[in-house]
């Protein structure tokens, strides 16, 4: 069965990557969440998809050169024609799905010389909140991934891709990785059933058009990222 999972929340309504959204995942009976992750400057584990404050803020700068208490004075929400909305700490994200069943898909964003510290720090506060069957770990670094094998062993972990790969299937097994994340434009549909055929786990983002859900969901590929959380159609679930 495809399991639905809202695209950093329910973005299309709500300002992405904070818990107005992912609440509203919630309450559409999404069975997961994706949502990004990077430290700040006092290495505090942050939920926000740029490295900089810029586009999704009333702030300037990057996230790294801030500090949580820099951060956490930002209004993230009116920017989308909302109210305030404050950038979320993975520690909010994590306490509140300790509440629920929703599945998280956890990206690691930010400089690639912070990942090895921004792993041991997501693992710090999911672990001991949320069971490994609930977690997914992804990034479009894909060292960082391979490295979870002796840093964090038991989550799912998904490599992120956006374009075409030369034989997925091999790349994917080379990798010890068996989880593919990939922008629906970049793979076709025999691919997909391919892939799924071999026993990798197919979810495909960011999709929002009907056409093109109604079709993934004929393929029974394992997931979909979707700014909508579900979609109120009438979609197979």
């Amino acid at each position: 069965m495809t399991q639905w999972f809202a695209h950093r929340g329910v973005s299309i309504i709500k300002p992405e990557n904070t818990m107005a959204a992912f609440r509203l995942a919630e309450e559409r009976g999404a069975d997961g969440i994706e949502l990004d992750v990077q430290l700040t400057r006092d290495n505090r584990v942050v939920v926000i998809h740029d490295l900089s404050v810029n586009r999704t803020t009333n702030g300037r700068g990057s996230i790294r050169s801030k500090t949580w208490e820099d951060l956490k004075k930002l209004d993230a929400g009116s920017w989308f024609g909302g109210t305030y909305e404050a950038i979320p700490l993975l520690e909010e994200v994590t306490e509140w799905l300790a509440g629920n069943n929703l599945i998280v898909n956890i990206e690691l964003k930010g400089p690639l010389k912070t990942m090895p510290e921004l792993i041991r720090a997501v693992k710090t506060i999911v672990e001991p909140v949320l069971p490994a069957s609930r977690v997914i770990i992804s990034s479009f670094h894909h060292p960082s991934v391979v490295s979870l094998h002796e840093e964090w062993e038991e989550p799912e972990k998904a490599l992120l891709v956006s374009s075409g790969l030369y034989k997925p299937l091999r790349y994917l097994q080379q990798a010890d990785v068996f989880s593919l994340h990939v922008k629906r434009q970049t793979i076709s549909d025999k691919e997909i059933v391919e892939l799924m055929d071999q026993g990798i786990i197919v979810r495909v983002f960011t999709v929002n058009d009907e056409k093109a859900l109604q079709r993934l969901v004929n393929l029974q590929v394992d997931g979909i990222m979707t700014d909508h959380g579900i979609l109120p159609i009438t979609l197979s679930h």
